[in-house]
């Protein structure tokens, strides 16, 4: 089985009264300097990637002060759940709690097309500027790869590429302030009805994704679809939430179309009710 001294499992705190909220399970990490705020979790993440030697075979893991809150998780739960699942040949686990929008929309980048308008397209400009080959309008990600707000417990090997990705997003992010991208980068972007939080934090958060979708690292998700879904009408389709989420994993299992249409079909559905109570609400 795997030792738990192999697996490093940190939490990030920013004040006093994050880390009394801390798990106790878990490794705590300082944040109250927070140098760069309008990065988010990232800084304190990379500054860790950059000053610490990783063990080849060892797992890590960066979760914020929220995690169990959204994943009704603690961290003898999670270990639990990576012993009992551990092969060696796995790279990750992750650990996804909104699962409803796992499911529904095509990928993570639409989704966050959805939430934050223009997410996808300066997305696909990112992509396009440091060469990156994925056309985001054609990509799919599903419950077995997608990770929401870093949920991921993985092997350098992971990391390292993570690091490489997002560190050609912060070099444009950071750049003159007469580069398109860049600005549109820092730009606030809608997020629980407010306008604070740049575009940046919100791609970051899905290059993770990204990754895992295009790339091959064996990956092992944690099931939570026992969590209410976070939109409020989807409450009443898991079923038809599901489906669409066991289509794509066979679409990208297999290739077959046939998986692709039924994706869509299952969506449908689900898009009907959507639009439905939109319609209710606005009489």
């Amino acid at each position: 089985m795997l030792q738990a001294e192999n697996v490093h499992i940190y939490q990030i705190y920013y004040d006093d009264a994050s880390f009394q909220a801390l798990d106790a399970g878990f490794i705590p990490l300082d944040n109250r300097s927070n140098e760069r705020p309008d990065w988010s979790e990232y800084w304190p993440i990379q500054r860790f990637l950059r000053t610490h030697a990783l063990k080849e075979d060892d797992y890590y893991a960066f979760l914020s002060p929220k995690f169990e809150l959204k994943t009704q998780l603690n961290a003898a739960q999670l270990m639990q759940f990576i012993q009992e699942n551990h092969r060696a040949e796995v790279d990750a686990f992750i650990v996804t709690p909104f699962w409803d929008q796992a499911a529904f929309f095509q990928n993570i980048f639409e989704q966050g097309d959805f939430w934050h308008p223009d997410l996808m397209a300066v997305s696909q400009a990112f992509l396009q500027r440091i060469g990156h080959p994925t056309d985001l309008s054609a990509l799919v990600s599903h419950g077995q790869n997608t990770v929401f707000c870093n949920y991921i417990v993985a092997k350098p090997r992971f990391w390292y590429r993570w690091m490489a990705l997002v560190e050609q997003l912060f070099n444009i992010a950071e750049a003159s302030p007469e580069d398109e991208l860049g600005r549109h980068l820092t730009l606030g972007t809608r997020h629980n009805d407010q306008y604070s939080y740049p575009f940046k934090v919100f791609i970051q958060e899905r290059l993770a994704t990204l990754i895992l979708a295009t790339e091959a690292f064996n990956v092992v998700s944690c099931p939570l679809y026992h969590l209410p879904t976070l939109i409020d009408v989807f409450e009443s389709n898991r079923s038809a939430l599901l489906d669409c989420d066991a289509h794509k994993q066979a679409f990208v299992r297999t290739g077959h179309v046939v998986f692709e249409q039924a994706y869509r079909d299952s969506r449908r559905v689900v898009q009907q009710a959507l639009d439905q109570s939109a319609l209710s609400s606005a009489v």
